[in-house]
């Protein structure tokens, strides 16, 4: 909210939402964490529209289902094998 006017006024500007591959592949058990994620995906679709005209795009990265403490005690079903954070950064 801060900076977008910034950018606006520019002509010029990214921004990078942060969801996670849940956005996109629902896991059992995890609803509302998935809504969540789905809803990033789902607005950075309508931010974009309303931000191209103004030079402004907008991205969301989904990272996969990733070892660490948040995951602690889920279960991600076999199918899907977690990947370690230094993977993803």
């Amino acid at each position: 909210q801060l900076a977008l006017p910034d950018m606006v006024k520019r002509r010029s500007g990214h921004i990078i939402n942060i969801a996670s591959l849940s956005g996109l592949i629902p896991l059992p058990g995890q609803v509302v964490y998935v809504g969540a994620k789905y809803a990033v995906v789902g607005q950075r679709g309508g931010q974009a529209d309303e931000m191209a005209p103004h030079g402004v795009n907008v991205s969301v990265i989904m990272p996969p289902f990733t070892n660490t403490e948040l995951i602690s005690g889920t279960k991600s079903g076999g199918a899907i094998k977690p990947v370690e954070p230094e993977d993803i950064a």
